[in-house]
């Protein structure tokens, strides 16, 4: 299905509107262009739809429970081994670093409901409650009996369900790098969070470390905005920071396919003096990465 792309956004990090594609990439996303900002090296699709169109496509092309409209690739599940893998590293790190026993918890972008079933089986939380937009998944979700809102956090703060400050931790899994604004929902977030809680920020760690998985399993043709943003740690650090959140762990990501970041809700910022990827290393990455995945791993498709 192609897709009108909408609007030109600048970098979600810095604001800056002075970018460029990584040029290598377009070999896999069918010349679509993935750019990288020349001033603090976040790499982005710049060219998006609105949120809700974007929620739209996870909920009923990529995110459709197997009964859905599969316009291309596999349709996203998180009942995999692998992603239930990651799902409980998450769960045992909040558990580690914050403990859950007695949290309330939000999950925002919440799926199947993979994860809370697994917090309120395995952990004591005082409550737990998922945001999620697809109307499939929230049917999944109340047979689990977790409460749930249907609908994007945008929608649930316009809503009369919500009030500011209901939950201890707020969690993002492998969503914030889909959405349209990452800005936006992590302000909505931090509504969400009592004063001193926290967000967890679950996502790939795949940039400026070593290559974990072939190229074109990274990057694909498609519609680009479904994930339109891609974090390294420092961009990852200073959008939190930007947002409010004052980053108090992150994991050993160097060689954990799995990036996690922890933030403390603090006062939203004036000012942040931002970290900062060079953009040309950046591109050198992504060609290095391109190089080795043409000459080793060109044939190479899943079982």
């Amino acid at each position: 299905m192609s897709i009108v792309m909408s609007k030109k956004c600048a970098c979600d990090v810095c604001g800056s509107a002075n970018s460029t594609p990584i040029n290598c990439l377009t070999t896999y996303t069918a010349g679509q262009e993935v750019d990288v900002c020349r001033d603090c090296g976040f790499v982005f699709v710049s060219h998006r739809r609105s949120f809700k169109e974007i929620a739209d496509s996870w909920s009923h092309e990529i995110f459709a429970n197997g009964e859905g409209e599969k316009t291309q690739g596999e349709l996203y599940t998180a009942v995999r081994p692998a992603i239930r893998a990651r799902l409980i590293h998450i769960l045992e790190t909040i558990d580690q670093e914050l403990g859950i026993h007695g949290a309330s918890i939000c999950d925002i972008g919440a799926g199947e409901g993979v994860f809370l079933d697994y917090v309120e089986k395995l952990k004591q939380p005082s409550s737990v409650f998922a945001i999620e937009p697809s109307d499939k998944n929230c049917e999944l979700l109340t047979k689990l009996g977790i409460n749930n809102f249907c609908g994007t956090i945008e929608d649930y703060l316009s809503s009369s369900n919500h009030s500011s400050g209901q939950f201890d931790i707020a969690v993002i899994q492998w969503t914030l790098e889909c959405c349209a604004d990452a800005k936006d929902m992590l302000k909505a977030a931090w509504g969400l969070v009592k004063p001193g809680g926290h967000i967890v920020i679950g996502t790939g760690s795949r940039i400026l470390v070593p290559f974990k998985k072939p190229l074109q399993f990274y990057v694909s043709a498609g519609e680009q905005d479904t994930h339109a943003l891609r974090f390294s740690a420092k961009s990852i650090r200073n959008i939190l920071r930007l947002s409010g959140f004052e980053p108090i762990f992150i994991n050993r990501y160097i060689d954990n396919d799995i990036m996690c970041v922890i933030g403390q809700k603090s006062e939203i910022p004036e000012h942040v003096e931002l970290e900062r990827d060079d953009y040309n290393e950046v591109i050198k990455f992504f060609e290095r990465w391109h190089k080795e995945s043409k000459n080793h791993y060109a044939n190479w498709v899943d079982d």
